[in-house]
């Protein structure tokens, strides 16, 4: 019963709709896709290996994508830790990695949030200290988000 539940889970990632995470590949059309919602672009560093990863997976992620509110507020996307090369905010291939370095990743899971151009709008949200108050830490998160890209900063 797992196995048809992951499957299904999987493919409802790969849909490439508002507030999905989805491993968008392109940065630069995501960022564009968000800078046309007004809304910013969530970024969740992710490694296969994470445990962690996969606690907020099934505890924030999922649920935030059911939600009715959030997929309108924000895009996702997955980063995969490793040589994953992606098209950048500025069309420029990078790997997940390189990625990471320039974001100051150093654990998993971590959340930034940014804008259309890739740039931080946010205090980041690093590792899972506790699932029980992950919420409160990612609302507060989300609405510093907004009020930068509303006052342009």
């Amino acid at each position: 019963m797992r196995l048809p539940a992951m499957l299904l889970l999987t493919l409802l990632l790969a849909l490439p709709a508002a507030g999905r995470a989805v491993s968008h590949h392109d940065l630069a059309t995501l960022g564009s896709e968000a800078a046309a919602s007004g809304v910013p672009v969530m970024m969740v560093f992710w490694s296969d290996s994470c445990g962690y990863c996969e606690i907020l997976h099934e505890e924030v992620l999922v649920p935030l994508q059911a939600s009715s509110s959030y997929p309108k507020r924000l895009r996702m996307v997955r980063i995969e830790f490793g040589q994953q090369l992606y098209t950048g905010f500025d069309g420029v291939p990078v790997s997940g990695s390189d990625l990471a370095l320039r974001y100051g990743v150093q654990v998993t899971p971590t959340v930034v949030l940014v804008d259309a151009d890739g740039t931080p709008l946010a205090e980041p949200l690093i590792g899972l200290p506790s699932i029980d108050f992950y919420w409160a830490y990612f609302d507060q998160a989300l609405e510093a988000a907004e009020t930068a890209l509303r006052t342009g900063g």
